[in-house]
């Protein structure tokens, strides 16, 4: 990708909301790499590492003059965030604490907890490295995914989302959520198994 955007002199926009949710190996920017910063916007959010979701807080890295573009754009397409909100990030930024590494392993937890009931049941799922979403392949279910995401929801209460809505390759798969207490991924299992 890097040098694809080089030899087009393109822009990169990097989303790396899931930063410090990486399970297997290490995180990794784009930017990093030699002659990539000048051409990268990088994008963070507090919503997935401190559990911030819906206080819309984030922050951009990038150089000039991209970011006195964004500036800008910020200044008349905001509102602005809370005080309180501000004070809530600073907080999370600059408090010892091993947050981070306890939720890191909490979500690894109920990652292997969710992949191993969901190829149990024949519902294949290759381990994602980071996030906290498993995306199983459920065509022994349908091969038309909001068709399945139906049938879940109908038979086992158990909600998921169409994969087909994050493009033509997703068709087949389900993407779940392990972003919830391990009580409720084993509740969800065991009435999956009771309903398929």
């Amino acid at each position: 990708m890097a040098r694809f955007a080089q030899e087009r002199d393109l822009v990169v926009i990097a989303d790396e909301a899931y930063e410090d949710l990486v399970y297997d190996g290490e995180h990794f920017s784009i930017a990093s790499l030699e002659g990539m910063f000048e051409r990268t916007i990088t994008v963070f959010t507090l919503s997935k590492s401190y559990a911030m979701t819906g206080w819309r807080l984030g922050y951009t890295t990038a150089p000039e003059p991209w970011m006195t573009g964004l500036s800008k754009t910020t200044l008349y397409s905001s509102n602005g965030v809370s005080t309180p909100t501000q004070w809530a990030a600073l907080a999370a930024f600059t408090a010892e604490s091993n947050m981070l590494e306890t939720n890191r392993l909490a979500y690894l937890e109920r990652r292997d907890l969710l992949l191993a009931g969901l190829n149990e049941l024949d519902l294949p799922c290759e381990k994602p490295a980071g996030a906290f979403y498993a995306f199983p392949n459920v065509t022994r279910i349908s091969h038309d995914s909001r068709e399945a995401a139906e049938i879940l929801l109908d038979r086992a209460k158990v909600a998921t989302v169409p994969g087909v809505v994050f493009g033509e390759h997703g068709e087949g798969h389900l993407r779940f959520s392990f972003s919830t207490s391990i009580e409720t991924i084993q509740s969800g299992l065991e009435s999956l198994r009771r309903n398929l």
